[in-house]
Protein backbone atom coordinates (compact mmCIF):
# COMPACT_ATOMS: atom_id res chain seq x y z
CA UNK A 1 0.00 0.00 0.00
CA UNK A 2 2.01 2.84 -1.20
CA UNK A 3 -0.17 5.44 0.99
CA UNK A 4 1.30 3.63 4.35
CA UNK A 5 5.02 4.21 4.51
CA UNK A 6 7.32 5.74 7.24
CA UNK A 7 9.45 9.15 7.25
CA UNK A 8 12.47 8.91 9.60
CA UNK A 9 11.96 12.49 10.47
CA UNK A 10 8.26 11.47 11.91
CA UNK A 11 9.83 8.43 13.92
CA UNK A 12 12.26 10.89 15.52
CA UNK A 13 9.44 12.87 16.93
CA UNK A 14 7.82 9.46 17.98
CA UNK A 15 10.51 9.17 20.62
CA UNK A 16 10.56 12.08 21.59
CA UNK A 17 9.56 12.32 25.57
CA UNK A 18 7.24 15.03 26.40
CA UNK A 19 7.53 16.81 29.31
CA UNK A 20 4.58 16.29 32.11
CA UNK A 21 3.13 20.14 31.88
CA UNK A 22 3.08 19.76 28.32
CA UNK A 23 1.12 16.29 28.64
CA UNK A 24 -1.22 18.09 31.25
CA UNK A 25 -1.61 21.01 28.76
CA UNK A 26 -2.66 18.29 25.96
CA UNK A 27 -5.50 16.52 27.94
CA UNK A 28 -6.56 18.67 29.98
CA UNK A 29 -6.74 22.58 28.32
CA UNK A 30 -9.61 21.65 25.99
CA UNK A 31 -11.42 18.52 25.30
CA UNK A 32 -12.73 18.01 21.82
CA UNK A 33 -15.87 15.37 21.04
CA UNK A 34 -15.97 13.38 17.72
CA UNK A 35 -17.28 15.39 14.62
CA UNK A 36 -20.17 12.52 14.59
CA UNK A 37 -20.82 12.72 18.51
CA UNK A 38 -21.10 16.76 18.41
CA UNK A 39 -21.65 19.22 15.96
CA UNK A 40 -19.25 22.53 16.09
CA UNK A 41 -20.39 25.72 14.57
CA UNK A 42 -18.84 25.81 11.25
CA UNK A 43 -19.41 29.71 11.25
CA UNK A 44 -17.53 30.23 14.42
CA UNK A 45 -14.16 31.67 13.53
CA UNK A 46 -12.25 31.02 16.56
CA UNK A 47 -11.77 27.13 15.41
CA UNK A 48 -10.39 24.84 18.64
CA UNK A 49 -7.18 22.74 17.82
CA UNK A 50 -7.84 19.13 17.79
CA UNK A 51 -5.46 16.15 17.58
CA UNK A 52 -5.41 12.90 18.01
CA UNK A 53 -4.75 13.01 21.49
CA UNK A 54 -7.67 15.42 22.32
CA UNK A 55 -10.30 13.26 20.21
CA UNK A 56 -9.28 9.99 22.64
CA UNK A 57 -9.81 12.16 25.59
CA UNK A 58 -12.90 13.81 24.59
CA UNK A 59 -14.64 10.17 24.08
CA UNK A 60 -15.65 8.04 26.59
CA UNK A 61 -14.73 4.76 24.78
CA UNK A 62 -11.15 5.55 24.54
CA UNK A 63 -11.04 5.27 28.49
CA UNK A 64 -8.49 2.66 28.54
CA UNK A 65 -6.83 3.47 25.65
CA UNK A 66 -6.01 7.28 27.19
CA UNK A 67 -4.85 5.61 29.97
CA UNK A 68 -1.97 3.22 27.99
CA UNK A 69 -1.03 6.21 26.41
CA UNK A 70 -0.21 8.53 29.08
CA UNK A 71 1.11 4.98 31.03
CA UNK A 72 3.82 4.77 28.36
CA UNK A 73 4.46 8.27 27.74
CA UNK A 74 2.99 8.34 24.25
CA UNK A 75 0.26 10.97 24.70
CA UNK A 76 2.33 13.73 24.19
CA UNK A 77 3.55 12.58 20.32
CA UNK A 78 -0.23 12.50 19.45
CA UNK A 79 -0.58 15.73 20.94
CA UNK A 80 1.91 17.27 18.67
CA UNK A 81 0.42 19.05 16.09
CA UNK A 82 3.52 18.67 13.26
CA UNK A 83 2.79 15.27 13.38
CA UNK A 84 0.69 13.15 10.79
CA UNK A 85 -0.55 9.70 11.42
CA UNK A 86 -3.10 7.17 11.08
CA UNK A 87 -4.18 5.45 14.42
CA UNK A 88 -6.54 2.06 14.62
CA UNK A 89 -7.63 3.22 17.68
CA UNK A 90 -9.33 0.24 19.77
CA UNK A 91 -12.29 0.80 22.07
CA UNK A 92 -12.64 -0.43 25.48
CA UNK A 93 -14.50 -3.00 24.71
CA UNK A 94 -11.97 -4.61 23.07
CA UNK A 95 -9.12 -3.52 24.95
CA UNK A 96 -11.54 -5.21 27.98
CA UNK A 97 -11.31 -8.64 25.83
CA UNK A 98 -7.14 -7.98 25.58
CA UNK A 99 -6.90 -7.78 28.95
CA UNK A 100 -9.03 -10.71 29.86
CA UNK A 101 -7.64 -12.89 27.69
CA UNK A 102 -3.80 -11.49 28.34
CA UNK A 103 -4.44 -12.18 31.89
CA UNK A 104 -4.70 -8.42 33.35
CA UNK A 105 -7.10 -6.91 35.40
CA UNK A 106 -6.55 -3.63 34.09
CA UNK A 107 -4.50 -1.57 31.68
CA UNK A 108 -1.96 -0.14 34.73
CA UNK A 109 -1.11 -3.89 35.51
CA UNK A 110 0.24 -4.64 31.61
CA UNK A 111 4.36 -3.72 31.74
CA UNK A 112 5.48 -0.96 29.77
CA UNK A 113 7.85 -3.01 27.73
CA UNK A 114 4.85 -5.20 26.61
CA UNK A 115 2.32 -2.37 26.24
CA UNK A 116 4.26 0.36 24.54
CA UNK A 117 5.18 -1.96 21.34
CA UNK A 118 1.64 -2.70 21.02
CA UNK A 119 0.59 0.31 21.06
CA UNK A 120 3.08 1.79 18.77
CA UNK A 121 1.45 -1.13 16.34
CA UNK A 122 -1.82 0.51 16.07
CA UNK A 123 0.09 3.85 14.71
CA UNK A 124 1.24 4.21 10.75
CA UNK A 125 3.37 7.17 10.07
CA UNK A 126 1.17 9.08 7.32
CA UNK A 127 -2.36 10.25 7.37
CA UNK A 128 -4.48 7.54 5.45
CA UNK A 129 -8.26 8.14 5.02
CA UNK A 130 -10.25 5.27 4.23
CA UNK A 131 -10.84 5.90 0.60
CA UNK A 132 -7.27 5.58 0.11
CA UNK A 133 -6.64 2.21 2.00
CA UNK A 134 -5.60 -1.00 -0.08
CA UNK A 135 -5.34 -4.34 0.29
CA UNK A 136 -2.04 -5.37 1.72
CA UNK A 137 1.19 -5.48 4.10
CA UNK A 138 1.82 -1.90 5.89
CA UNK A 139 4.86 -0.71 8.07
CA UNK A 140 3.46 0.27 11.77
CA UNK A 141 6.02 2.85 14.25
CA UNK A 142 6.33 -0.25 16.45
CA UNK A 143 10.51 -0.92 16.39
CA UNK A 144 12.30 -4.32 15.88
CA UNK A 145 16.07 -4.33 15.30
CA UNK A 146 16.61 -0.75 15.68
CA UNK A 147 15.74 0.92 12.50
CA UNK A 148 13.08 -1.54 11.12
CA UNK A 149 8.95 -1.77 11.63
CA UNK A 150 6.82 -4.56 12.44
CA UNK A 151 4.36 -4.75 9.74
CA UNK A 152 0.64 -5.14 9.68
CA UNK A 153 -1.84 -6.86 7.16
CA UNK A 154 -4.70 -4.70 5.99
CA UNK A 155 -7.56 -6.66 3.70
CA UNK A 156 -9.97 -4.08 2.22
CA UNK A 157 -13.09 -6.05 0.91
CA UNK A 158 -15.91 -5.47 2.41
CA UNK A 159 -15.29 -3.25 5.01
CA UNK A 160 -11.73 -2.55 6.47
CA UNK A 161 -9.80 -5.83 8.20
CA UNK A 162 -6.40 -5.82 10.13
CA UNK A 163 -4.68 -8.43 10.73
CA UNK A 164 -7.38 -11.05 9.72
CA UNK A 165 -9.17 -10.16 13.29
CA UNK A 166 -9.75 -6.38 13.71
CA UNK A 167 -12.45 -4.59 11.91
CA UNK A 168 -12.36 -1.14 11.44
CA UNK A 169 -15.84 0.31 12.67
CA UNK A 170 -15.93 3.63 11.91
CA UNK A 171 -13.18 5.45 9.59
CA UNK A 172 -11.90 8.86 9.38
CA UNK A 173 -12.47 10.44 12.32
CA UNK A 174 -10.60 13.73 11.23
CA UNK A 175 -7.81 15.52 13.97
CA UNK A 176 -5.38 18.41 13.07
CA UNK A 177 -2.56 15.64 13.14
CA UNK A 178 -4.11 12.70 11.45
CA UNK A 179 -7.03 10.75 11.23
CA UNK A 180 -8.57 8.00 13.27
CA UNK A 181 -10.17 4.80 12.58
CA UNK A 182 -11.92 2.91 15.37
CA UNK A 183 -11.39 -0.63 15.96
CA UNK A 184 -13.18 -3.63 17.61
CA UNK A 185 -9.88 -5.38 18.76
CA UNK A 186 -6.77 -4.69 20.28
CA UNK A 187 -4.12 -6.13 16.93
CA UNK A 188 -0.84 -7.53 18.50
CA UNK A 189 2.43 -8.14 16.91
CA UNK A 190 2.33 -10.95 14.29
CA UNK A 191 5.10 -13.80 13.54
CA UNK A 192 6.51 -14.43 10.25
CA UNK A 193 4.37 -17.84 10.37
CA UNK A 194 1.07 -15.77 11.21
CA UNK A 195 2.35 -12.73 8.62
CA UNK A 196 2.43 -15.50 5.97
CA UNK A 197 -1.11 -17.05 7.77
CA UNK A 198 -3.16 -13.38 7.41
CA UNK A 199 -2.53 -13.25 3.71
CA UNK A 200 -5.10 -14.80 1.27
CA UNK A 201 -2.84 -14.35 -1.09
CA UNK A 202 -0.58 -16.86 0.16
CA UNK A 203 -3.14 -18.70 1.35
CA UNK A 204 -1.50 -21.97 -0.74
CA UNK A 205 2.16 -21.79 1.39
CA UNK A 206 -0.01 -21.13 4.49
CA UNK A 207 -2.00 -24.29 4.08
CA UNK A 208 0.98 -26.42 3.34
CA UNK A 209 2.61 -25.02 6.30
CA UNK A 210 0.08 -26.19 8.51
CA UNK A 211 -0.36 -29.49 6.57
CA UNK A 212 3.26 -29.91 7.47
CA UNK A 213 2.98 -29.28 11.40
CA UNK A 214 4.88 -26.17 10.63
CA UNK A 215 3.12 -23.47 11.75
CA UNK A 216 4.23 -23.65 15.51
CA UNK A 217 7.98 -23.26 14.06
CA UNK A 218 7.28 -20.04 12.61
CA UNK A 219 5.39 -18.71 15.12
CA UNK A 220 8.32 -19.56 17.62
CA UNK A 221 9.18 -15.62 19.17
CA UNK A 222 12.41 -17.08 20.22
CA UNK A 223 13.09 -18.25 16.52
CA UNK A 224 14.88 -16.14 13.58
CA UNK A 225 14.05 -16.54 10.26
CA UNK A 226 13.76 -15.56 6.80
CA UNK A 227 10.76 -16.39 4.59
CA UNK A 228 10.96 -16.36 0.52
CA UNK A 229 6.91 -16.86 0.18
CA UNK A 230 5.85 -18.06 -2.98
CA UNK A 231 2.41 -16.14 -3.29
CA UNK A 232 -0.42 -18.51 -4.70
CA UNK A 233 0.21 -17.29 -8.23
CA UNK A 234 3.40 -19.32 -7.85
CA UNK A 235 1.90 -22.34 -6.45
CA UNK A 236 -0.38 -22.40 -9.57
CA UNK A 237 2.58 -23.05 -11.88
CA UNK A 238 3.17 -26.15 -10.57
CA UNK A 239 0.85 -29.10 -11.19
CA UNK A 240 3.05 -31.23 -8.60
CA UNK A 241 5.12 -31.01 -5.86
CA UNK A 242 7.88 -33.07 -4.59
CA UNK A 243 6.56 -36.11 -2.33
CA UNK A 244 9.21 -34.47 0.37
CA UNK A 245 6.78 -31.13 0.70
CA UNK A 246 7.88 -30.50 4.61
CA UNK A 247 11.56 -30.48 3.26
CA UNK A 248 10.46 -28.21 -0.09
CA UNK A 249 8.90 -25.74 2.48
CA UNK A 250 11.58 -25.48 4.65
CA UNK A 251 13.79 -24.64 1.60
CA UNK A 252 12.10 -21.55 1.50
CA UNK A 253 13.22 -20.78 5.26
CA UNK A 254 16.49 -19.16 5.98
CA UNK A 255 17.67 -19.44 9.78
CA UNK A 256 18.32 -15.52 10.15
CA UNK A 257 16.98 -11.99 9.76
CA UNK A 258 17.72 -11.02 6.20
CA UNK A 259 16.58 -7.68 4.79
CA UNK A 260 15.90 -6.81 1.37
CA UNK A 261 19.04 -4.30 2.12
CA UNK A 262 21.42 -6.53 3.57
CA UNK A 263 21.12 -9.41 0.94
CA UNK A 264 24.02 -10.12 -1.50
CA UNK A 265 24.71 -12.42 -4.21
CA UNK A 266 25.91 -15.15 -2.98
CA UNK A 267 24.56 -18.95 -1.78
CA UNK A 268 22.58 -19.44 1.61
CA UNK A 269 21.68 -21.93 3.47
CA UNK A 270 17.96 -23.18 4.17
CA UNK A 271 16.25 -24.95 6.48
CA UNK A 272 16.22 -27.90 4.47
CA UNK A 273 18.74 -30.73 4.88
CA UNK A 274 20.41 -33.44 3.01
CA UNK A 275 21.22 -35.39 5.19
CA UNK A 276 22.99 -33.31 8.23
CA UNK A 277 23.87 -31.03 5.66
CA UNK A 278 21.55 -27.48 5.14
CA UNK A 279 21.03 -26.96 1.38
CA UNK A 280 21.76 -24.16 -0.69
CA UNK A 281 19.86 -21.39 -2.14
CA UNK A 282 21.13 -18.93 -4.54
CA UNK A 283 20.11 -15.30 -4.70
CA UNK A 284 21.53 -12.58 -7.48
CA UNK A 285 20.41 -8.89 -5.95
CA UNK A 286 20.89 -7.06 -9.59
CA UNK A 287 19.45 -6.21 -11.35
CA UNK A 288 16.26 -7.31 -8.98
CA UNK A 289 16.63 -9.94 -6.37
CA UNK A 290 16.28 -12.98 -7.76
CA UNK A 291 16.19 -16.80 -5.35
CA UNK A 292 17.82 -19.88 -7.87
CA UNK A 293 18.17 -18.03 -10.79
CA UNK A 294 13.84 -18.01 -11.11
CA UNK A 295 12.20 -16.49 -8.46
CA UNK A 296 11.50 -12.66 -8.33
CA UNK A 297 10.87 -10.94 -5.06
CA UNK A 298 7.83 -8.70 -5.16
CA UNK A 299 7.04 -7.95 -1.87
CA UNK A 300 10.47 -7.44 0.46
CA UNK A 301 10.65 -6.65 4.13
CA UNK A 302 7.30 -7.73 5.45
CA UNK A 303 8.84 -7.53 9.22
CA UNK A 304 7.48 -9.65 12.37
CA UNK A 305 8.56 -10.14 16.07
CA UNK A 306 10.87 -13.13 14.80
CA UNK A 307 11.62 -12.40 11.19
CA UNK A 308 11.25 -11.09 8.01
CA UNK A 309 8.85 -12.17 4.50
CA UNK A 310 9.86 -11.59 1.20
CA UNK A 311 6.97 -12.22 -1.73
CA UNK A 312 8.14 -14.63 -4.08
CA UNK A 313 6.03 -15.10 -7.72
CA UNK A 314 7.02 -19.22 -7.47
CA UNK A 315 7.85 -21.91 -5.62
CA UNK A 316 11.93 -22.85 -5.48
CA UNK A 317 13.06 -26.76 -5.22
CA UNK A 318 16.11 -27.86 -4.23
CA UNK A 319 18.45 -28.27 -6.34
CA UNK A 320 20.46 -31.34 -7.73
CA UNK A 321 24.43 -30.59 -8.26
CA UNK A 322 23.23 -30.29 -12.12
CA UNK A 323 20.44 -27.41 -10.98
CA UNK A 324 23.29 -25.58 -8.97
CA UNK A 325 25.19 -24.99 -12.25
CA UNK A 326 22.38 -24.36 -14.42
CA UNK A 327 21.43 -21.17 -11.56
CA UNK A 328 24.48 -19.74 -11.18
CA UNK A 329 25.74 -17.62 -14.68
CA UNK A 330 29.50 -18.31 -13.56
CA UNK A 331 29.13 -22.07 -14.93
CA UNK A 332 27.26 -21.70 -17.74
CA UNK A 333 29.92 -22.81 -19.88
CA UNK A 334 30.42 -25.99 -17.38
CA UNK A 335 26.54 -26.74 -17.93
CA UNK A 336 26.87 -26.28 -21.70
CA UNK A 337 30.08 -29.41 -21.45
CA UNK A 338 27.70 -31.67 -19.30
CA UNK A 339 24.84 -31.21 -21.52
CA UNK A 340 27.21 -32.33 -24.47
CA UNK A 341 28.38 -34.97 -22.83
CA UNK A 342 25.11 -36.52 -21.92
CA UNK A 343 26.20 -36.36 -18.09
CA UNK A 344 22.94 -34.08 -16.76
CA UNK A 345 21.04 -37.08 -16.38
CA UNK A 346 23.69 -39.16 -14.66
CA UNK A 347 24.54 -36.13 -12.67
CA UNK A 348 20.66 -35.56 -11.41
CA UNK A 349 20.22 -38.81 -10.38
CA UNK A 350 20.44 -39.50 -6.26
CA UNK A 351 24.49 -39.30 -6.33
CA UNK A 352 25.93 -38.43 -3.82
CA UNK A 353 28.01 -36.46 -5.87
CA UNK A 354 30.70 -33.94 -5.06
CA UNK A 355 31.96 -31.44 -8.31
CA UNK A 356 34.66 -29.61 -8.44
CA UNK A 357 32.99 -27.33 -10.83
CA UNK A 358 35.25 -25.38 -12.90
CA UNK A 359 34.43 -21.40 -13.56
CA UNK A 360 33.51 -19.84 -17.15
CA UNK A 361 36.85 -18.03 -16.61
CA UNK A 362 38.57 -21.43 -16.03
CA UNK A 363 36.85 -22.76 -19.57
CA UNK A 364 38.14 -19.83 -20.89
CA UNK A 365 41.90 -20.39 -20.14
CA UNK A 366 41.49 -24.23 -21.38
CA UNK A 367 39.77 -23.21 -24.49
CA UNK A 368 42.94 -20.84 -24.89
CA UNK A 369 45.46 -23.20 -24.20
CA UNK A 370 43.67 -25.42 -26.78
CA UNK A 371 43.86 -23.08 -28.88
CA UNK A 372 39.95 -23.90 -29.87
CA UNK A 373 36.74 -21.52 -29.69
CA UNK A 374 34.74 -23.37 -26.79
CA UNK A 375 32.90 -26.48 -26.22
CA UNK A 376 31.37 -26.54 -29.62
CA UNK A 377 34.59 -27.21 -30.48
CA UNK A 378 35.80 -30.68 -28.64
CA UNK A 379 33.65 -33.60 -28.86
CA UNK A 380 31.70 -35.68 -26.32
CA UNK A 381 34.49 -38.40 -26.80
CA UNK A 382 36.81 -35.39 -25.85
CA UNK A 383 34.55 -33.60 -22.75
CA UNK A 384 33.55 -36.33 -20.73
CA UNK A 385 36.82 -38.31 -19.46
CA UNK A 386 37.52 -34.73 -18.41
CA UNK A 387 34.18 -33.76 -16.75
CA UNK A 388 34.24 -37.06 -15.23
CA UNK A 389 37.47 -36.28 -13.46
CA UNK A 390 36.18 -33.58 -11.29
CA UNK A 391 33.73 -35.84 -10.05
CA UNK A 392 33.87 -37.60 -6.65
CA UNK A 393 31.02 -40.17 -5.41
CA UNK A 394 30.35 -39.09 -2.41
CA UNK A 395 29.31 -35.76 -0.16
CA UNK A 396 32.54 -34.00 0.74
CA UNK A 397 32.21 -31.01 2.42
CA UNK A 398 35.21 -28.63 3.03
CA UNK A 399 35.76 -29.46 6.30
CA UNK A 400 36.07 -32.76 5.31
CA UNK A 401 38.96 -32.74 3.06
CA UNK A 402 42.45 -33.51 4.02
CA UNK A 403 45.48 -33.72 1.95
CA UNK A 404 46.01 -36.64 -0.57
CA UNK A 405 44.95 -38.41 -3.44
CA UNK A 406 41.15 -38.43 -3.67
CA UNK A 407 39.38 -41.10 -6.49
CA UNK A 408 37.00 -39.17 -9.21
CA UNK A 409 35.01 -41.01 -11.58
CA UNK A 410 38.18 -40.85 -13.92
CA UNK A 411 41.02 -41.30 -12.11
CA UNK A 412 42.72 -39.83 -8.97
CA UNK A 413 43.04 -35.94 -8.02
CA UNK A 414 45.97 -34.54 -5.63
CA UNK A 415 44.48 -32.68 -2.69
CA UNK A 416 46.35 -30.07 -0.77
CA UNK A 417 44.63 -28.47 2.08
CA UNK A 418 46.56 -25.24 3.66
CA UNK A 419 45.79 -22.00 4.03
CA UNK A 420 44.13 -22.64 0.68
CA UNK A 421 42.82 -25.71 -1.14
CA UNK A 422 44.45 -26.86 -3.96
CA UNK A 423 43.73 -29.51 -6.59
CA UNK A 424 47.09 -30.99 -8.76
CA UNK A 425 49.06 -28.05 -7.46
CA UNK A 426 48.19 -25.45 -9.42
CA UNK A 427 43.61 -25.21 -9.36
CA UNK A 428 42.58 -23.86 -6.71
CA UNK A 429 38.97 -24.20 -5.00
CA UNK A 430 37.71 -20.94 -5.22
CA UNK A 431 34.04 -21.13 -3.55
CA UNK A 432 32.98 -24.05 -1.42
CA UNK A 433 29.84 -25.60 0.00
CA UNK A 434 27.10 -25.38 -2.31
CA UNK A 435 24.87 -27.88 -1.24
CA UNK A 436 21.91 -29.36 -2.98
CA UNK A 437 20.04 -32.53 -2.45
CA UNK A 438 21.98 -34.88 -4.39
CA UNK A 439 25.46 -34.09 -3.58
CA UNK A 440 27.71 -30.98 -3.15
CA UNK A 441 29.54 -28.60 -5.39
CA UNK A 442 33.38 -26.54 -4.46
CA UNK A 443 33.92 -23.79 -7.43
CA UNK A 444 37.63 -24.34 -8.88
CA UNK A 445 39.67 -21.41 -11.08
CA UNK A 446 41.10 -23.99 -13.64
CA UNK A 447 39.68 -27.09 -15.75
CA UNK A 448 41.33 -30.77 -14.16
CA UNK A 449 43.05 -32.36 -17.01
CA UNK A 450 43.01 -36.31 -16.39
CA UNK A 451 46.91 -37.26 -16.14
Amino acid sequence: MSSFYMHNSKQKRMKTKFHPRYLLVAFLGIAMTFTACKDEDENDSTMVSKTIADVVVSDNRFTILEKALIKTDLAGALASKSGSFTVFAPTDAAFTTFLSSAGFSKIEDVPNDVLKPILLYHVVSDKVMSSAVSTGYVSTISPVDNDKFLSIFIEKASGVKINNSANVTIADVMADNGVIHVIDKVITPLSVGELVAVNPDLSSLASAVVGQNLLSALTDKNGTFTVFAPNNAGFAKHSSLPADVKSLLLYHVVGSKNYSGSLTTGYYNTLSKFGEYPVSMKIITTPEVKINNSAKVVKADITGINGVVHIIDDVIFQPSVVAIAQQNPNFSILVQAVVKAGLAETLSGSGPFTVFAPTNDAFSALFATLKVSGVEALTKEQLTPILLYHVVQSNVRSGSLSSGKVTTLNGQIDVNVGSTVSINTSAKVVATDIQGINGIVHAVDQVLIPK
